[in-house]
Parts: C-alpha cells; sequence; structure tokens
C-alpha cells in the first residue's frame, strides 16, 4: 500500500476510532487483517511515524527519539508534543491499564487526529 499522507491520516483516524470504542491495543485493530496489512512493518504501528519516515527517508524510528523530525507529524503539529515526551497524551494512552480511561485517552486523542483532516 502507498502510504500517502491523507492515507495515514485515514488510516490512523479509522484505527483510533476503535481503540477509543473498545480500550484495546494497537494490535488488535481488525483494519491490520482487513487491510492486509503487516503492522510490524510500521514502525510503531502507526501510520504517522511510518509517513515522516518514509518522507524523511528516515531508517529507525530510534533515530528521531531527539531528533526534530517528529515536527513533520500531523499529530506534533496538533498537539506541540512528540508521542515520546513522558505527559504527551499518547504516553497517557499508552500506559494507562484501565479499560475506561484508555478509551478517554483514546478519544482525546482521536479529536486531534480528526482536526487533521
Amino acid at each position: 500500500m502507498r502510504l500517502t499522507k491523507k492515507k495515514a491520516i485515514e488510516l490512523t483516524i479509522e484505527m483510533w476510532k476503535f481503540l477509543a470504542e473498545t480500550g484495546k491495543e494497537k494490535g488488535n485493530w481488525p483494519g491490520w487483517k482487513k487491510y492486509k496489512l503487516d503492522r510490524h512493518y510500521y514502525e510503531n504501528a502507526c501510520f504517522l511515524c511510518q509517513w515522516v519516515m518514509n518522507q524523511n527517508h528516515i531508517k529507525r524510528i530510534y533515530e528521531f527519539f531527539d531528533d526534530p523530525d517528529c515536527k513533520y507529524c500531523p499529530l506534533f503539529k496538533r498537539t506541540k508534543e512528540s508521542c515520546y515526551d513522558v505527559h504527551s497524551l499518547y504516553q497517557e494512552w499508552f500506559k494507562v491499564i484501565d479499560i475506561e480511561l484508555k478509551k478517554n485517552h483514546a478519544k482525546k486523542l482521536l479529536e486531534f487526529m480528526r482536526k487533521m483532516k
């Protein structure tokens, strides 16, 4: 699948909608099978990370933990924070175990993502 910015945003919104409704993890998103995608191919199972890497010819995501390349991410442009920031919306979602809290954090992220369109 050719991952354009538009397609990356669409898939991201679809995945996070599922996460916001279910409180499940990214690996449980049915879209992986539906679209015949290998989630292990996508860095961090994230279409936006993959799109940024493809645009900037970054070999591995680890190369931009402290690198300004995250600034090219459409979500970063909305939230002004990297997903790796300790108190980012993503990290809040990632570290929570309670399903209702997980849904809540996913809904917040989804709101930002819907504004990317």
